[in-house]
């Protein structure tokens, strides 16, 4: 009987020290399955910046081939009233209110940062 209670004794302590390595393992599979999540939730918010900042950087294309278009227009209006006084004041005119349109669309556009910062 007492060879009985020692086998008991020891199986004991072995399914113990196995059931301290089990509550190990999980605990170590919990932080590893929250990392998981924690890192498809990043990849999910990177790809979302990732997706605005692409529409955003097509946007500023649209913008910069809009105004591309209206200089080489300006090129072109520029040498048709060569010579003619009041075309070119109209001209300038025109140029002058288009420059304030642009200015005021990029301000309107281009979130403050104070200076220095």
């Amino acid at each position: 009987m007492e060879t009985f209670v020692k086998a008991v004794a020891s199986l004991v302590a072995v399914l113990s020290a196995m059931l301290l390595r089990l509550t190990n393992i999980e605990g170590k599979i919990n932080r590893l399955l929250g990392m998981e999540l924690g890192d498809a939730q990043r990849d999910k918010a990177m790809g979302k910046s990732l997706n605005k900042l692409t529409k955003e950087v097509e946007e500023q294309g649209d913008v910069v081939e809009s105004a591309a278009t209206l200089i080489e227009g300006l090129s072109e209006q520029i040498r048709d009233a060569a010579g003619d006084e009041e075309k070119l004041e109209q001209l300038a005119n025109d140029l002058d209110k288009q420059q304030t349109r642009l200015a005021e669309a990029v301000a309107a556009n281009t979130p403050f940062s104070p200076s220095g910062e």
